[in-house]
């Protein structure tokens, strides 16, 4: 079973598109085998809806070599033009493979500054549960990283199959789930914490003295 970060999207309420975004979770956490992570915008956790931690990802996967894969995932119904797959947002269409690239270029241009260029291996694919692509061949996305509602009980398959387990690992892999898990290596400072409990303790005790006067039994 693959590793979800952060881990506690079981236990949230979802609805809309937060929702959608957790049965793919949950497809990809029964699919992936261990060593496998997936990392989740976690917009329905925070306070600002819409709110992704890799901008316009929906998901981010790291195989057990280090091999990363962006995931796009679009709901609902998609309309199939001249310049590729559109989602309507509103009174606004959105070209998905635009809006795919910009993601992937984004994310080369952070790997490329924090662990330079040609260190790791970054994928990409385009995931839409609810549309049937028609004309692969115009969608603006390689036909082989689009899984539709025809292919999408193959979604792990698939991503096991660009990302294979036992490849040899990348050097830069654990320096990768740092990056993308945010982590921080922090060294406790006994002095300063027995410093801010001092100044706690004093600041109670100021306070006892100005309040516990005015109660009355």
């Amino acid at each position: 079973m693959a590793r979800i970060v952060p881990d506690d999207w079981q236990h949230l309420e979802a609805t809309g598109a937060a929702a959608r975004e957790r049965e793919t979770l949950a497809a990809l956490a029964r699919g992936l085998p261990n060593g496998y992570t997936v990392y989740h915008g976690v917009h329905w956790t925070r306070l600002s809806e819409g709110f992704s931690v890799f901008g316009e990802a929906d998901f981010v996967i790291v195989s057990p070599a280090g091999r990363v894969m962006i995931v796009e995932q679009k709901t609902g119904f998609l309309r199939e033009t001249p310049g590729g797959l559109v989602k309507a947002y509103m009174q606004t269409e959105r070209n998905v493979a635009i809006a795919l690239a910009r993601t992937v270029e984004g994310l080369h241009r952070r790997f490329t500054a924090s662990f330079g260029a040609g260190t790791y291996v970054l994928e990409e694919l385009f995931y839409c549960p609810d549309h049937v692509v028609r004309e692969p061949a115009i969608a603006g996305v390689n036909p082989a990283r689009i899984v539709d509602a025809a292919r999408k009980a193959q979604l792990a398959a698939i991503v096991l199959e660009a990302m294979p387990a036992d490849e040899p690992r990348l050097p830069c892999a654990a320096r990768i789930h740092h990056f993308l898990a945010d982590e921080l290596s922090l060294t406790p400072d006994t002095s300063a914490l027995l410093g801010a409990a001092g100044t706690l303790v004093t600041r109670l005790a100021g306070g006892l003295a100005t309040w516990a006067r005015r109660l009355e039994f």
